[in-house]
């Protein structure tokens, strides 16, 4: 299964202003991994796919790497 993500720079719009800059990045997951994602959007209030990966890389960074999640509030281009 392939998951296509639309990013918005410099971030999704919940987190700063949107940009009509775009890119994808495409990655692959297990039919099971698909199963568990659509059920999580299913019941939570995730849009589709995409929003639920934006938001789930923004946390990991956010956690892992915050250095990183402040750099996305300081530059606006």
């Amino acid at each position: 299964m392939e998951i296509n993500i639309r990013f918005l720079y410099p971030s999704d719009s919940r987190v700063l202003p949107m940009s009509k800059e775009t890119v994808n990045i495409n990655f692959r997951v297990t039919p099971t991994l698909k199963k568990i994602i659509e059920k999580y959007i299913d019941q939570d209030t995730y849009i589709n796919v995409s929003e639920f990966a934006r938001d789930a890389l923004r946390e990991k960074i956010r956690r892992d790497a915050p250095q990183f999640f402040k750099e996305m509030f300081r530059a606006n281009p």
